[in-house]
């Protein structure tokens, strides 16, 4: 199972990968839109807020599986994504997104919950499931980068092929969906209770220290919404060419690899609180590498450092979370969580991070400094809060 389960997580981000790390600069250099149109386009990802509960708790389990639910997401998100690769317009482009986003959003957290309804008694195995996302992530970002959007004998960039991403997109979601048909189903039981969250989630964030990791993943999460805004048009502005943004991002997916596959044995070593800690100070530095600017070392550090903070901050929050729940509020936690990640943080760091791509614009470009200095901010804050006032029990800070 867990073997089947890695394999789901594989194709899942191989999906968004081919997309999330290039959109917003093929949104400014290929369809010239404006620094608000981009962080509106990137925030229509905010819809799955309102798919998501819907979604997950009301129809999940209890009139159709997780695993059947998943077929359907991927299915539309699918033939959306195929056609957004030819829209050239504004409206066109935006109404695509929020379309594909609705249907996509949900299978987010669904693949989170299949993993944990898997692995009941096994949750120090999921950052081994989880792990194949991240090198579905990598192996989409240097295979479509060189093997695709470069010649194959003169290694010259070809800027047609740019929107084939989303073809590929589109493909692998064909994939996922007919891949999901193969998932074993669990029989599903009506419920009483027709809430679109169930009370029982809902409980889960009445422990205070749930709801400060619930504010302040809600912040890293905004935090990690408005670098993929400015990211690429950074790094094409910092002199990299487009065949190579893609790798240079998936830098950062190497040492969450690493993290992930011993997440389980570093949070056993040293708990969940330092683990955060360590997490928020690698999204630190990277912020800060990312306002000096100085030289490429600097740069691939801060880059490099991007895995190490969702490895190390939001992969195991999601294994606190977890310890919290059971088995009735487990699908509802997770949805009230991806209410935070890609709905309400999705909404804030996105139109952020396109409003700030206006407001720091000078003369001769933008000026990053103040750019990066935004979430550098939000992060600081984050790392006080966990530092200072998060304090879990010996066996709430343990993996077990």
């Amino acid at each position: 199972m867990i073997a089947r389960l890695a394999i789901m997580m594989f194709l899942q981000y191989i999906s968004y990968g081919a997309i999330l790390p290039i959109v917003t600069n093929y949104m400014k250099h290929n369809l010239h839109f404006g620094g608000s149109q981009i962080g509106y386009v990137s925030a229509a990802m905010a819809i799955s807020a309102l798919a998501s509960p819907f979604v997950g708790s009301f129809l999940v389990d209890r009139f159709i599986s997780a695993e059947r639910m998943y077929v359907i997401c991927h299915s539309v998100a699918a033939i959306t994504m195929f056609f957004i690769g030819k829209a050239t317009t504004f409206p066109a482009f935006f109404t695509l997104f929020v379309i594909y986003y609705a249907a996509y959003g949900p299978s987010m957290p669904l693949s989170n919950a299949i993993a944990f309804h898997h692995l009941p008694n096994e949750r120090n195995k999921y950052g081994f499931v989880r792990v194949w996302g991240t090198i579905g992530w990598v192996f989409v970002a240097i295979g479509f980068s060189y093997l695709w959007l470069r010649d194959p004998v003169t290694k010259e960039y070809i800027p047609e092929r740019l929107p084939d991403c989303f073809t590929l997109a589109s493909i692998t979601s064909v994939f996922m969906a007919a891949y999901s048909l193969t998932m074993p189903k669990r029989m599903c039981e009506p419920k009483k209770d027709k809430s679109i969250i169930p009370v029982s989630a809902f409980k889960v964030f009445a422990n205070y220290k749930i709801a400060i990791i619930g504010f302040a993943f809600f912040m890293i999460s905004a935090v990690g919404k408005y670098y993929y805004v400015g990211a690429s048009i950074y790094l094409e502005d910092w002199g990299i060419q487009k065949p190579d943004i893609m790798p240079l991002m998936s830098i950062g997916q190497i040492p969450e690899i690493f993290a992930m596959v011993f997440l389980g044995a570093i949070v056993k070593k040293i708990g969940f609180k330092t683990v955060f800690l360590l997490g928020l100070v690698a999204e630190l530095w990277r912020n800060t590498s990312l306002i000096l600017g100085s030289n490429m070392f600097v740069l691939i550090t801060g880059l490099f450092c991007h895995g190490l903070s969702y490895g190390l901050f939001i992969t195991p929050i999601y294994i606190f979370l977890d310890k919290k729940c059971d088995k009735d509020s487990r699908s509802g936690a997770h949805q009230l969580f991806s209410i935070l990640n890609g709905g309400c943080a999705g909404l804030v760091g996105n139109l952020l991070g396109g409003q700030c791509l206006d407001w720091f614009a000078t003369n001769t470009g933008i000026d990053y400094r103040y750019y990066w200095a935004v979430p550098f901010v939000m992060t600081f804050v984050c790392f006080l809060l966990i530092m200072l006032v998060f304090k879990p029990t010996a066996e709430e800070n343990s993996v077990e």
